[in-house]
């Protein structure tokens, strides 16, 4: 059986594999390990591999070929360099600069927001109802009635005593859902601009952060690893 290892072990074509088989505690892989001391490192072509995270395809690890020896060596200066760049990123949001650029930028935000929202309230009074808040917190439009806000209630009530005709009643019905259609294209164009302004927001994060990013993978790249893991890097 030794001898049958020792043939296998000194076959170096590729699509050779050994099968080791045999009761629990006989001694398998202590007498592999002992005749793979046995042969000369100078003969074997061994390689580390690393499984690293697919960007491209996430659902499929990607491998990356080192010398044997270096894969163990690749891990441990990215984890450091990952923890560096972790600690120095949260440490931005405590950055005097950053804060000031985040500052001026949610207040860009929140400007156009006003303008948007004022804009379509403007339209709103001028085509006879007013945007208010609810009670239980939300948004909704109400008809106005001589300059004040009234509830379509009220309206009905001014309809019968005959202080506004059936013409008018239906007329601001009408106009109320057209309004009500208006105000959900104003909401998506608002959810819209959020994720434009998320994405600023990260933007800026990410101008602040990339200086020490390149710092801190600046050691890997420079171990002329080979352009796939540099690539990576």
């Amino acid at each position: 059986a030794l001898e049958a290892l020792r043939t296998g072990l000194g076959i170096s074509i590729q699509g050779y594999n050994i099968f080791i088989m045999g009761s629990p505690g006989t001694g398998r892989r202590t007498a592999l390990f002992e005749l793979l001391k046995e042969m000369p490192r100078e003969n074997l072509c061994l390689e580390d591999i690393l499984y690293v995270y697919n960007f491209e395809n996430p659902l499929q690890q990607e491998a990356l070929c080192f010398k044997a020896g270096e894969g163990r060596i690749f891990k441990e200066l990215l984890e450091k360099a990952l923890e560096e760049i972790r600690n120095k990123t949260l440490a931005i949001n405590k950055d005097d600069s950053f804060l000031l650029s985040k500052k001026k930028l949610l207040e860009e935000m929140s400007s156009e927001h006003n303008k948007m929202m004022e804009k379509f309230q403007d339209e709103a009074v001028k085509n006879g109802f007013i945007l208010d808040d609810l009670e239980d917190g939300g948004l909704d439009l109400f008809p106005l009635y001589k300059g004040k806000k009234v509830s379509f209630n009220d309206l009905s009530d001014l309809m019968e005593k005959g202080k506004i005709s059936q013409t008018q009643w239906e007329t601001t019905k009408n106009e109320y859902f057209h309004q009500v259609e208006l105000l959900s294209l104003l909401s998506s164009d608002i959810n819209e601009k959020n994720k434009e302004n998320e994405y600023k927001e990260f933007e800026l994060k990410q101008k602040f952060a990339r200086p020490f990013i390149e710092k801190a993978f600046s050691t890997l790249l420079n171990k002329n690893y080979g352009e796939k893991i540099a690539g990576y890097i």
